[in-house]
């Protein structure tokens, strides 16, 4: 079971949370991402934390990313920074370069990891983990590829789920239960590309409004940010 959440490092650790995806298509990605933030009260339950609007979605030209877990990770300094500061630089800097050895998705790995190491040695509990989507030029047109990475105090590794493909994939991470919802529900394979995104929000949006019925605490919430990567 994956462990994702969204919560302050200073904050008492919780259970899965949020709702990021992926859906991949030979046209290209799209990737969304709710936008609510959870923590743990002092007395043990889990509560919204209002004051926080983590980025869980970002992205440049050629690469977009979709996160949970922690949503802060320790600088050297000690200081606590907020991870989709950190993950901007990355992606900024990946933008800037067209060396062939540094555009690759093992340099973006180790930069991830370099930015996370301190929080990962201070904190046997912290756990990072990301849908990275990618698009690269070839003779025949762009490749996509969708790309899974997860970092904790346990260990790290890098997965490729998916290549572009005329077919549909889907990868979801987050809360259980959204994430075989999410997984369950077949999409209309007429819709195009750029008609998904407003699908997708449409189905999470419901989905929402049915776990603040049915459940105590509801961990997915609100505005869903979508991005298609093309």
């Amino acid at each position: 079971m994956d462990t994702n959440f969204s919560s302050y490092i200073n904050e008492r650790k919780i259970d899965d949370m949020s709702l990021c995806g992926m859906v991949l298509t030979a046209e290209g990605i799209i990737a969304f991402a709710d936008s609510k933030t959870t923590k743990r009260h002092w007395m043990g339950h889990s509560i919204e934390d209002k004051d926080r609007k983590p980025q869980k979605l970002l992205y440049n030209d050629d690469v977009v990313i979709v996160t949970t877990g922690y949503n802060q990770f320790i600088k050297e300094n000690g200081e606590y920074e907020n991870l989709e500061k950190g993950i901007q630089l990355i992606l900024d800097e990946y933008q800037r370069t067209k060396e062939v050895l540094i555009r690759d998705i093992h340099w973006i790995y180790e930069n991830i990891f370099q930015i996370l190491k301190k929080t990962l040695e201070d904190d046997k509990c912290s756990n990072y983990l990301f849908l990275v989507g990618t698009r690269k030029k070839e003779s025949e047109g762009y490749i996509y590829t969708i790309y899974r990475m997860n970092f904790s105090y346990k260990g790290n590794n890098i997965d490729i789920l998916k290549k572009s493909t005329n077919s549909y994939y889907y990868s979801f991470i987050g809360d259980d239960i959204y994430c075989k919802i999410m997984g369950d529900i077949l999409y209309e394979k007429s819709y195009s590309i750029d008609e998904l995104p407003h699908k997708i929000e449409e189905i999470l949006q419901n989905v929402i409004q049915i776990n603040e019925i049915t459940r105590s605490y509801n961990p997915v919430g609100g505005e869903i940010h979508t991005y298609i990567l093309k």
